[in-house]
């Protein structure tokens, strides 16, 4: 009787256990099933070695430079709720300057559909698009010098040829014949200065309208159409506001071990075709008007294996081309480098650049001719 009675509690324990256990695994499969939330903390480092020669008409011998800097140092935070939500920030101090690139929400509406809304890249130019530490150069070239805040010429916006801004974007990858991708999105104008935009004068909001389409694998080119809010004197009354049509059209093309990009930007000028002048009456001080165009082409040659410590060698070739006003001679500038980039782990890497850029006598891009050697150290976290 009383082994019956053990026999008879131990079999009821074990069932309790096994049921227990189950419900545990019932509750462990719910909440795997449930969005994960997910928080990446990722950062980069750039020391860079700049040596340059400038070409300065007052000087008889042209100053020979060196700089050692933090080029970059970048932290970005991105936190994920499932594959439907995220959030990025990301905050860089570069030249002594903390500055907020990429702050964005960005959420799933609808199979395939995203909407951002932030402060993120503008959807116009795939080398701008890229992250640096993806491409083999050190700078993007002179159309990524004219397109940044701190470096613009005589405008009163950033030449629009890449650049963040403040907005809103919808993108779509369609189901359809050559895979195609639109992105659709409106940005805070970004002129210069902090004078209000009347909104009943003018519009202060710059639209895109993007399509990519990838016709084989690793093979994609894309168009863009945009309007750019820039005011058209530098000296202006109330109605100095006006906005330039701009159109792009590029090609990323992947083929074995090399890949180029190609891009080419034509649309209403935003320079003004006049130097600042301080004491010229309004009429000689410079309009914005007539057609700018830009160009750009990078190709890379990518090795891979040739020794345990270099995982890549990578040897590149890039250009650019701007001019301002199509109509006016001799306002035009182009760049020329070359250089290879070491990969020698897979955080760490290593590139040197010479860079030539030349620019005519007229300054109104605000960039002189000059020949830099670059060198620079990278890793990523």
């Amino acid at each position: 009787m009383l082994i019956a009675l053990v026999i008879a509690f131990t079999s009821g324990a074990a069932r309790a256990q096994e049921a227990g256990v189950a419900k545990e695994s019932e509750k462990g499969e719910a909440k795997d099933d449930k969005p994960a939330d997910e928080l990446d903390l990722e950062g980069r480092v750039f020391v860079r070695s700049t040596l340059s020669r400038l070409d300065i008409e007052a000087f008889d011998d042209e100053p020979v430079l060196h700089d050692l800097s933090l080029a970059s140092a970048r932290l970005t935070a991105d936190y994920k709720m499932g594959k439907r939500f995220k959030v990025v920030v990301e905050a860089e101090l570069s030249n002594n300057d903390l500055d907020l690139k990429d702050v964005f929400v960005r959420t799933r509406v609808a199979e395939d559909v995203n909407l951002t809304a932030g402060q993120f890249k503008k959807p116009i130019s795939p080398i701008a698009l890229e992250s640096s530490w993806r491409l083999p150069l050190v700078e993007r070239g002179l159309l990524g010098d004219l397109d940044s805040r701190t470096t613009a010429p005589d405008s009163s916006v950033p030449l629009p040829f890449g650049g963040r801004g403040i907005g809103a974007a919808v993108e779509a990858d369609l189901d359809a014949p050559l895979a195609p991708r639109l992105t659709a999105a409106i940005f805070q104008h970004s002129i210069i200065d902090t004078e209000i935009i009347d909104m009943r004068e003018a519009l202060p909001l710059d639209p895109f309208l993007r399509v990519r389409i990838e016709p084989v694998r690793e093979m994609r080119f894309g168009a863009t159409f945009a309007v750019i809010t820039h005011r058209n004197r530098r000296i202006t009354s109330s109605e100095g506001i006006d906005h330039a049509p701009l159109g792009s059209l590029d090609a990323e093309v992947e083929r074995g071990p090399v890949k180029v990009w190609l891009e080419t930007f034509l649309g209403g000028s935003t320079v003004y075709d006049r130097p600042a002048c301080g004491s010229c009456p309004i009429d000689e001080a410079g309009i914005a008007r007539g057609t700018m165009i830009g160009a750009r082409a990078l190709a890379a040659v990518r090795i891979d294996g040739l020794a345990a410590w270099l995982r890549r060698l990578e040897p590149f070739l890039a250009g650019s081309y701007v001019d301002p006003h199509l109509d006016v001679d001799g306002d035009h500038a182009y760049q020329a480098a070359t250089g290879v980039s070491l990969l020698l782990h897979e955080r760490l890497r290593l590139q040197t650049e010479i860079e030539v850029t030349r620019t005519s006598d007229d300054p109104l891009l605000m960039q002189a001719s000059r020949t830099v050697l670059y060198t620079q150290l990278g890793a990523v976290f």
